[in-house]
């Protein structure tokens, strides 16, 4: 919202968008301090939800019990055909 008034304001280029951009640029400031207030660890759990990925292929269980069970049963679409990323 921060970076989205400054645009506002350079682009607009009109006393009536300077106005706005300045009310929104500290509207948005008043917001982000009451989250910032609110959940201190909001910082440090946003930096560590950027480090996943952001697909995950789906796929069954590794477990060699249940691999043996989809043999057996002759279902090998229960079978996990794909290697683990580690």
């Amino acid at each position: 919202m921060i970076g989205s008034s400054i645009a506002l304001i350079w682009i607009g280029q009109t006393w009536s968008s300077v106005g706005y951009g300045v009310f929104l640029f500290l509207f948005s400031l008043g917001v982000l301090r009451l989250a910032a207030k609110a959940d201190p660890c909001m910082r440090q759990v946003y930096m560590r939800s950027r480090h996943y990925k952001r697909t995950y292929l789906a796929r069954m269980h590794t477990c060699p019990v249940a691999v043996a069970l989809g043999k057996a049963l002759n279902q090998p679409w229960k079978v996990s055909v794909l290697p683990r990323k580690t």
